[in-house]
């Protein structure tokens, strides 16, 4: 058994799973335009007097495009905003992000972000117990932790870029909108 399947590819079966840091990292992707930055715990460490000790700086690494990374946020966002993950609204920012329960409710998930900050929350437990509860308990408490971060409502998303195209209510990236001619880049 492994993770290089279709199924862990495209509905998350996962032969190890994934870890809530590692879907954090991933979903900040969306709101990114695209690029991921490794998650760090610190950006700057100073002593008493302000000196710097140590920094971290992620260099951010290319891994979709900007076109599909708006689409995939305005997706997300509605997810919240008219969606399953209602629980996980903020007050003064859109959040966007995607709930998610195992067949026998072993794992709650909820997965989000803001304009600024990306957070997963798994609720489950080592051995597979069956909850008697939703993803939408996850969305809550994510609500809850995010919502006493002091500048989560900061930040903008990203303008639709050049490469999105609308039609009849719906984004496509250039390309990819009913008639065009598919020319794919692989």
């Amino acid at each position: 058994m492994n993770d290089l399947n279709a199924a862990a590819l495209g509905l998350g079966a996962m032969t190890y799973g994934v870890t809530p840091l590692e879907m954090a990292e991933a979903y900040a992707a969306f709101p990114n335009g695209g690029e991921r930055n490794e998650p760090a715990c610190y950006t700057e460490v100073t002593d008493s007097e302000g000196r710097l000790i140590l920094s971290k700086r992620a260099e951010p690494v290319k891994v979709m495009d900007e076109g599909v990374a708006f689409i995939m946020t305005d997706c997300l966002k509605s997810v919240v905003s008219r969606g399953i993950a209602r629980e996980a609204s903020l007050y003064g920012v859109q959040v966007g992000g995607k709930t998610g329960t195992t067949n026998d409710t072993a794992d709650i998930w909820f997965c989000g972000f803001t304009p600024k900050y990306s957070a997963a929350l798994w609720i489950g437990t080592d051995h597979n117990s069956e909850m008697n509860t939703y993803s939408s308990r996850a969305a809550s408490l994510w609500s809850r932790i995010m919502g006493q971060i002091p500048d989560v409502a900061e930040g903008e998303y990203p303008d639709m870029p050049s490469d999105v195209v609308m039609m009849n209510g719906e984004y496509y990236t250039e390309g990819t909108e009913p008639g065009a001619a598919y020319n794919l880049k692989r």
